[in-house]
């Protein structure tokens, strides 16, 4: 049974190489994607600064969720109706981005 194909293992087009395991790409504040979110976190929290936006370029979390993502969706394929992702956003505060993203839930 076919439950995708490699395509949906591909990297995400808008990553930048990288020799590190993991990398934390900063967001220009023009990009079209950090507009995108921050007026989604801010239809939650009005009045909500983003001072500053990364992205984590982390391939091998890439990779486990996008096999799950495909699998979900082959499970779901007699709903293709129903959502199957949400967005989330958060902050870290104080603690290093780094506590979070190669942390045991990535």
């Amino acid at each position: 049974m076919q439950i995708g194909n490699d395509e949906d293992l591909t990297l995400p087009s808008e990553w930048i190489d990288q020799q590190e395991e993991c990398r934390l790409v900063e967001i220009d504040s023009n990009d079209p994607n950090f507009m995108r979110i921050e007026t989604r976190m801010q239809e939650t929290i009005p009045n909500t600064e983003v001072h500053k936006m990364e992205r984590v370029q982390y391939p091998r979390m890439w990779n486990h969720y996008a096999f799950c993502h495909r699998n979900l969706r082959n499970e779901l394929r007699s709903m293709p109706d129903l959502q199957v992702e949400m967005e989330l956003f958060h902050g870290t505060k104080n603690a290093p981005p780094s506590e979070i993203h190669l942390g045991e839930y990535g």
